[in-house]
């Protein structure tokens, strides 16, 4: 059987632009230019939300790192950073948003739908 007359229509060289272009285009978003950023929102998009000290054990930043890059996600409408105030003290909380959560699975979909 013939390879060509098989191929996924997909994998053309003018669907790969189209989707780069695609990929371009989310991680235009100067808050989705880190590679940091991008794991703390897939992270908080399963577990919807996570501690601050979680979230520091999962990515293995410090916590003046990871803060930065939360400011920097909050201020594009990510994620929102919440106080609980515990028996055992202050907690930070910090939950993805509608728009960090469609935007982070949208990210998700073009990555998966690049073909090399």
């Amino acid at each position: 059987m013939n390879e060509e007359a098989t191929a996924d229509p997909q994998d053309t060289p003018a669907s790969n632009t189209t989707t780069m272009d695609l990929l371009n285009e989310q991680l235009g978003e100067p808050a989705l230019k880190s590679s940091t950023r991008i794991m703390i929102l897939v992270l908080l998009s399963v577990h919807k939300r996570m501690r601050l000290v979680e979230l520091g054990r999962f990515t293995g930043l410090g916590r003046s790192s990871l803060g930065n890059h939360l400011q920097i996600l909050e201020a594009s409408g990510y994620v929102e950073i919440k106080v609980a105030n515990t028996f055992a003290g202050r907690r930070q909380m910090i939950e993805i948003t509608k728009k960090g959560y469609e935007d982070c699975r949208k990210l998700l979909d073009v990555i998966r739908s690049v073909h090399f």
